[in-house]
This record gives structure tokens, sequence and C-alpha cells, in this order.
């Protein structure tokens, strides 16, 4: 029941993340305005290590379990039958998705005061708008994904705490069931994405693309209205 469990939860999360995380991956490269493409590097970061996590949870799918306070870990993916020591080194490439997943928090906010920081000549109250509202978007959207590596620790963190709190058949619920919700943060993170940049929310909801205009000058707006008035 177990392992049947972890294969459902493993295969509708590698169903429905992977489409979403090339979806995103297709409006980065494609639909990404001029002003964003200095953070287009942050949102391919993401997408791709998600990817991996996917790919390594369908294929190797590690579940970590105690039985009379020994932990055990065992493959349940479609590579589940590995001999010894290949199961091992499949358990440390899950392993170092996670944690990689907690690391590139940290990357990506440097990575965006990096960007911020260097010298860029702006031309007007119209590009410093634009810059404002892009550093709006990736605020949110870095905050936001924080909380992604953040749902990670903790989670584990339960699993691990729940092994001394509860008894022994409770603790092995808390601890497996835990583990099996971050399935999902693969998919969650897209998913935010999409829908905090405005940009890309407008593509996937057909909204129609409002073309900004550069202020006209005085001069130009005065010679404007008197040819108009001579036609």
């Amino acid at each position: 029941m177990l392992g049947q469990t972890f294969q459902l939860a493993t295969i509708s999360s590698f169903v429905v993340g992977v489409p979403i995380n090339c979806l995103l991956i297709w409006l980065i490269l494609t639909k990404t305005s001029k002003t964003m493409k200095d953070y287009k590097r942050i949102l391919l970061q993401t997408c791709i290590l998600d990817l991996y996590v996917l790919m390594c949870g369908l294929l190797f799918q590690p579940i970590f379990t105690t039985i009379e306070d020994t932990p055990i870990i065992f493959l349940n993916g479609l590579l589940r039958n590995l001999s010894n020591p290949f199961d091992f080194v499949a358990i440390q490439f899950y392993i170092f998705g996670s944690c990689l997943t907690v690391a590139s928090s940290v990357i990506q906010f440097a990575y965006r005061y990096l960007v911020l920081c260097r010298y860029n000549k702006l031309g007007g109250n119209l590009e410093n708008s634009r810059y404002a509202e892009l550093d709006r978007q990736i605020t949110r959207i870095l905050l936001v994904q924080a909380c992604v590596p953040l749902l990670n620790i903790l989670i584990s963190s339960f699993g691990v705490a729940s092994t001394k709190m509860f008894g022994n058949k409770q603790e092995n619920y808390n601890f497996v069931y835990s583990i099996l919700i971050l399935c999902w943060l693969p998919v969650l993170s897209p998913l935010i994405t999409i829908f905090t940049v405005k940009h890309y929310k407008d593509v996937i909801l057909c909204k129609r693309k409002q073309q900004l205009s550069y202020p006209m000058s005085t001069s130009k707006f005065i010679f404007t209205a008197i040819f108009s008035q001579k036609i």
C-alpha cells in the first residue's frame, strides 16, 4: 500500500510537472521582454532544477522510513531493482537535487541584487517605471519561491522529529507521508512563476498585449496638432 501510494503521487506529479515546466521554459525563451532578459537565467535555473527533481523521483523514488528506530531507505521508482552500489548512487542523486533546491534560493537572491546593483543607463521616466515594475515582479517571484525550499526543510524536519515524538506506528506514518508531500513542490514552483509574472500570465490567459509608447515631446505634439488642423 505504501509503495503504491508513493508511485501514484510521483507519477502524477511527473505527468503534471513536466508539461508545466516545459511551458514555462518556452515562455522564458520566447515571450520574455527585453527588460527582463537579465532575469532569464534565474527562471531557467529553477525550471531545470525542477525537471531534474521530477526525473529523479520517477526513476528512483527513494522512500525514507524507520523500523525499530533504524532508518531505512529503499528505492520504489522505475529503477527500483538496482543492485549495490548503484542503488546508493541513485539515492545520492535524489538527495543532491533536494539539497540544491534549498541552496538555489540563496543563489537566486544574490544574482538578483548583482543585476540590480550594476550600472544601468535608463532612458527616461517610462524606462524607470518599466524596471520598477519588473523589480516588483521578480521580488514577488523570489519571495514566494523561497517558501518552496522552506517547505522542504519544514516537512523533512517534521518527519525526522516525529520519530521521537510519537509511538512506533505513528512515527512511521508521520515520517513517510510527510516526505510524500515533497513530490509536488516541483509542480508548485513553475505555477508560481507563471501567475506572478504579468507578461507570462497574459500569454496564458490570452490577453491582448498592451503596447507601451514613449511620451510625445512638447514640440512634436504642437507640430502634430497644427498639421492635423490644416488637414
